[in-house]
Parts: C-alpha cells; sequence; structure tokens
C-alpha cells in the first residue's frame, strides 16, 4: 500500500511574523529581502526606545546603567533572536515533518498542529493581548513602585510627577521592553505546546536508536537555541542589580543570590519545552526492554545451547565463528534499550544556557570583589 503524501505547511513556517513587523514592511521602514533587516531594526527600535531619552534627561541619564543595558543590550538581543532563534525551531518542525518519526498516517494531523502554532504565534489578536498587558504591567510598576526607587531623571521638577524622560520611558521605552521579553515567553509557550500536541501523536520512536533517545536527541539540543535570549534577560537583572551597587552604594555582599536565581529561573524555564516527550520515551523504552529482551534472552539461549551446553564438536572455530559477533552487536543494540533516556536533557546545552545567564553579571562582581573572595560567598550561597 502507497504511503499517504505527507500535507505541506500553510506559509511553511512554525511561527508566523509578528503584527508590528508586518506594519513596518507596510511603512517601507524594512523590506522583506534585505540583508540589512537585523541592523535597519535595531537602530530603528533604538532611536526610538534610548534616543529620546538622552535627549530629554539631564546628565544622570548617561550614568545610569540599568537603562543602557536594557534598551542598548537586551532590546537589540530581544530583536536579533528572531534571527538566530526562530530559523532553527522551524527547522526542527520542518525536520519532524520530513522525517519517519511520525507514521505517514499522522502527517495531516501534524500539518494542522504545525498551522495552529503558527496562527497563535503571532496575528492581530495576540498583538492586542500582549499591547493590553504590556501597559497594564506599566501601569501596575508607576503606581507600585515608590517615587524614592524612581531614578532622578525621570523624576519631574514638582512632586512626584514624571519628567519628559520619565514619561516616554513609562509609555515607549519600557513598553518596548516588555513587548518583546513578553513575546519571547509567549513563543516559548507555543513552542511548548507545539512539541507536547507532536508528542501525542504516535510517534514511531525507536529505542535501539544509537542517540539513545528513540530518534529524539535533535530535539534535546533545542535548548540551546533560546541563549541570546536568556542573554538578554539575564541582562535585564543584572544592570538592575548593577545601579543598585555604583549608583545606589549598596554592598554587593548579600546579592550573591541574584545571579544565581537568575540561572537557574532561566535554565528551568528554557530546558522544559523538551521534557514534554518523557511519557512517549517512557512508552517507546517498557515495549523495547520487553522486545530486545525477549531478543536477547533467546539469543542468548541458543548460543549458550552450542557453545556451552552441547560440548560436541561441531568443526567450528570459535575464533573464526560468526556467532560471537553477532550476539555482541545484538546485546549492543540491546544495550541501547535499556540505557534509552526517559528525559530529553542534554546537559552541555544546560551549561550553556546557565553561561549565558550569569556572563551578564561577571563585569559587576569582578569589578568589585576579588576572585577569591568572590568565589568563597558563592559558594556560601550555593551550599
Amino acid at each position: 500500500m502507497a504511503s499517504e503524501p505527507r500535507t505541506s505547511l500553510q506559509g511553511g513556517n512554525l511561527f508566523a511574523e509578528a503584527t508590528h513587523l508586518r506594519a513596518l514592511r507596510q511603512m517601507r521602514l524594512i523590506k522583506p529581502a534585505d540583508r540589512g533587516e537585523l541592523v535597519r531594526r535595531v537602530l530603528l527600535i533604538s532611536l526610538v526606545a534610548w534616543l529620546p531619552l538622552a535627549m530629554l534627561a539631564p546628565g544622570g541619564f548617561f550614568a545610569d546603567i540599568a537603562v543602557h543595558s536594557r534598551m542598548l543590550v537586551a532590546v537589540p538581543l530581544l530583536v536579533a533572536a528572531d534571527y538566530l532563534v526562530l530559523p532553527r525551531l522551524e527547522a526542527i518542525g520542518r525536520y519532524l515533518q520530513a522525517s519517519n518519526l511520525l507514521a505517514p498516517s499522522q502527517g495531516v494531523a501534524f500539518a494542522g498542529v504545525m498551522n495552529k502554532a503558527r496562527r497563535v504565534s503571532a496575528g492581530n489578536v495576540t498583538a492586542i493581548v500582549l499591547t493590553v498587558l504590556v501597559y497594564t504591567l506599566t501601569t501596575i510598576l508607576i503606581n507600585v513602585v515608590p517615587a524614592s526607587a524612581i531614578p532622578a531623571w525621570q523624576r519631574g521638577a514638582v512632586g512626584h510627577g514624571l519628567s519628559a524622560a520619565g514619561w516616554w520611558h513609562a509609555l515607549v521605552s519600557l513598553p518596548i521592553l516588555l513587548g518583546l521579553m513578553l513575546g519571547w515567553i509567549w513563543r516559548l509557550m507555543v513552542w511548548t505546546w507545539f512539541l507536547a500536541s507532536t508528542s501525542r501523536l504516535g510517534l514511531c520512536l525507536l529505542p535501539s536508536h544509537p542517540d539513545r533517545a528513540g530518534g529524539l536527541q535533535f530535539i534535546a539540543f533545542s535548548p540551546r537555541i533560546f541563549v541570546p535570549v536568556v542573554l538578554a534577560m539575564a541582562t535585564v537583572v543584572a544592570g538592575t542589580l548593577a545601579d543598585r551597587i555604583f549608583l545606589a552604594g549598596e554592598s554587593p555582599i548579600g546579592h550573591e543570590v541574584t545571579p544565581v536565581a537568575t540561572a537557574t529561573i532561566l535554565v528551568l524555564i528554557f530546558m522544559a519545552p523538551p521534557l514534554v516527550f518523557t511519557r512517549a520515551l517512557l512508552v517507546a523504552w517498557r515495549n523495547g526492554v520487553f522486545l530486545y529482551g525477549d531478543l536477547a534472552a533467546r539469543m542468548g539461549t541458543r548460543f549458550e545451547q552450542k557453545w556451552l551446553e552441547a560440548r560436541l564438536d561441531h568443526g567450528d572455530n570459535p575464533l573464526e565463528s560468526s556467532n560471537f559477533s553477532a550476539t555482541v552487536d545484538l546485546y549492543g543494540v540491546v544495550a541501547n534499550v535499556y540505557g534509552m533516556k526517559l528525559l530529553l536533557v542534554e546537559y552541555p546545552g544546560l551549561v550553556l544556557l546557565a553561561v549565558a545567564a550569569l556572563l551578564p553579571f561577571a563585569p559587576i562582581w569582578l569589578y568589585v570583589v576579588p576572585l577569591g573572595r568572590l568565589a568563597e560567598h558563592l559558594l556560601g550561597a550555593l551550599f
């Protein structure tokens, strides 16, 4: 029986283009096939988010490490992630569609999952919801944060109102940062949903696969793709800590937990999506243990009957017999089954995420604390 053709994806992408990007294209501020689109977007968003602050704020603005790290480092990194992260995630989706991990009969269902992920990843409804959420969070921050905690360049000359720079920061710059961060959190949720939906399609996992993950090890590598996003989010936290140490004069001792907690939270969040395959891997492992275990037992029984129990001279030379190599080869395959991973966790990738999360804090600690003392306090915070 001929296999069913695999249904192609509508648009060919897992993630749809964001609404604001379509608007920028319509205004011809960026071009669809322009290789310099990333540079144009970074320059444009910096002009909108940072330059007006520099023009409106007094001199104290330039000493604010947090705002520069957010607008000149984190925001460009989150924009660049569109070009560094999304294509690699979409490549995984295309590989899943083209591979033998999906039965031909699941082609239509998988295409439906891909298309739904694409629809909910962006669009007018998503843009409206994120915009409302961003400005709701901004309003809460304005009303909750005490005036004394607001940088001087954001405060007005009279009362507790905001300066012109403060209002631009509250209405434009901060929402841009929050919008980009929430946009990536939403994409991570869509990615997790996509993987979870795929795991329920009855994957054709191979327990004896040499990757010891049923053929899914390539998905275990996916968390490291999010390194630019992790680096950007950690930069936001590190910039705030730098302000408290360098501008507010707080002692760095007592803040050792901040980088460790930031790295732990970010690593846990971005390593989580591949874990949705745990149930499918467990089912494949159980079936593999039963089937391959029985095959190994039958092979071992025949091997022992011929070479150990009969004790007859069959004219075979053990050094020349293929029985030994065949048995060793089979047992190697069975060992792959018994050693199959039940959690799609790739430890070098987790280390890479942790390094990306800790890297923005390194200049702060290396500047204010001797290396030996820093190691001592970090170990104390961990243990």
